[in-house]
């Protein structure tokens, strides 16, 4: 919708597919008003065309399906400008919030002046973990002091992640002398876990994560994964399935618990520790720097990113079910290391690192979902021509491949014409189609510009013959006068 707001924007027309047409046509010929359909008209037309059939065939009108090979073959097309920036953020981002963190903790553990002191009395005021440790046991038989358990838990955490960290990067080093054949899938899974997981919760992490479990779209997915698990092994015989389902629930409560007890506590005492930096009259980039750090750190409670790729994954690999079941998940695993493994291969190891640190969820769908336009734009990529992709407009090549650097712009296919819709479905007429799409066989790019050019201009003759529906948001106003 966004892209149709911004060509209508440039008064640009939006095609339809055939069926679209028609309707929209009959709907001309009945009103005889001789004026442009506005977007409202469109989207009651549609309506009136899809909500009457029984099996509304919406989805497959654009082609769009999953890759048939893994989304390798689109591999190629995920180093591009934007890429650098991405993982340049997510890497300082890292060190800024570990550094800072640690700092923190460390001035909370072992205070050595009056500015240490006031961290220090930041965890001994009221903690939720304090007030149910003295409600259960009033006299304290075992003498625990809660007041820096917060800093514990941080540095507890941060130093298993490095230490897991450490083992994922020897494992990619050294893991196929170790294993053999085994040994590459577990390098390569190493390498796109190092990638794709254990950097990005160093970016966000501290205790304040422990809110994420507790948020209410969390707590409601985890819960429905938790009943899926217990039905399944009630329905089985014998007395082990029905402890494995016990031990879940009881997993899942006591983690629910642990999570918004240690989690509040951690809110109180961040927010103790920032006070001090943001009621203040002083300007200075400590405080700014204090302050915008505990932004980041609540903003990453609810990590969209995480949120969202696992969603995905979700969609992708689970199913109908919407769970990821232990083959599913091996399926989901094994394709991360095939990732990691192609894209150090196609672009060596500083490039791949950066292309593996910078991926999103954007990218995931880029190269997972293919259109009625790949195999043109595999027949371009054959024929050494492709210099485009989703981000054509800041795609660039390896700077130590000698390539320059290509501003593309994707031919203008106007897939609303009977011909393009049904061949790219259907296959009717699909060798004409890629015979128009193939690159012509004179050397340079003026012959690729030229083909492109009568290329638009066959369809632009063709479309104009039929009712077109503009995007006409610029019109309104002339139409609402009337």
């Amino acid at each position: 919708m966004l892209a149709e707001t911004e060509k209508a924007s440039r008064g640009d027309e939006v095609p339809l597919e055939a069926d679209e047409q028609k309707t929209l046509s009959e709907e001309d010929d009945d009103g005889g008003d001789g004026q442009s359909v506005s977007e409202d008209d469109a989207r009651f037309q549609l309506w009136k065309l899809y909500s009457s059939e029984e099996k509304p065939d919406i989805f497959s009108c654009s082609g769009v399906k999953i890759a048939n090979d893994g989304g390798v073959s689109d591999i190629d097309e995920l180093l591009y400008s934007g890429m650098y920036l991405k993982s340049a953020i997510l890497v300082g981002g890292a060190v800024l919030n570990i550094g800072t963190l640690l700092h923190e903790d460390y001035r909370i553990l072992f205070p050595s002046g009056q500015n240490d002191q006031d961290f220090t009395n930041a965890s001994k005021n009221f903690l939720l973990s304090k007030c149910l440790l003295l409600w259960m046991f009033p006299t304290n038989p075992l003498k625990l002091n809660l007041d820096k358990s917060i800093p514990i838990i941080e540095i507890t955490v941060c130093i298993y992640l490095f230490a897991k960290m450490t083992y994922f990067l020897f494992i990619a080093l050294f893991g196929s002398m170790v294993w053999g054949e085994r040994g590459e899938l577990a390098r390569w899974s190493c390498v796109s876990r190092l990638c794709l997981v254990e950097t990005r919760m160093l970016a966000c992490f501290s205790a304040l994560r422990l809110l994420y479990w507790v948020t209410p779209s969390v707590v409601g997915l985890q819960g429905m994964l938790t009943i899926i698990y217990v039905r399944e092994q009630l329905a089985l015989p014998g007395v082990l399935p029905r402890c494995l389902a016990l031990r879940k629930i009881s997993n899942h409560i006591i983690t629910l618990a642990f999570c918004f007890i240690f989690g509040f506590d951690s809110f109180l005492v961040k927010y103790r520790m920032a006070s001090k930096f943001i009621v203040t009259e002083q300007f200075d980039y400590v405080n700014c720097l204090a302050a915008f750090v505990f932004l980041f750190q609540m903003l990453g409670v609810v990590n969209l990113d995480t949120f969202v790729q696992e969603r995905l994954n979700i969609f992708v690999f689970g199913g109908e079910s919407g769970d990821l079941e232990w083959l599913e998940d091996a399926r989901l695993d094994v394709w991360n290391a095939i990732l990691a493994q192609r894209v150090f291969k196609q672009f060596g190891v500083f490039y791949g690192s950066v292309v593996m640190l910078g991926f999103d969820d954007y990218d995931f769908q880029m190269i997972v979902l293919d259109d009625e336009k790949k195999a043109a734009k595999m027949a371009l990529k054959s024929a050494g021509k492709y210099t485009g992709g989703r981000h054509s407009a800041f795609h660039v090549g390896r700077p130590d491949d000698g390539q320059s650097v290509h501003r593309w712009t994707p031919p203008k296919l106007e897939t609303g014409l009977v011909s393009s819709c049904r061949s790219s479905l259907t296959g009717v007429g699909g060798e004409a189609e890629m015979a128009e799409l193939r690159p012509s066989k004179v050397e340079g790019r003026s012959a690729e510009v030229r083909a492109e050019e009568r290329q638009v201009s066959q369809r632009r003759s063709q479309f104009s013959q039929r009712r077109t529906v503009p995007k006409a948001i610029a019109r309104r106003g002339d139409s609402d006068t009337d």
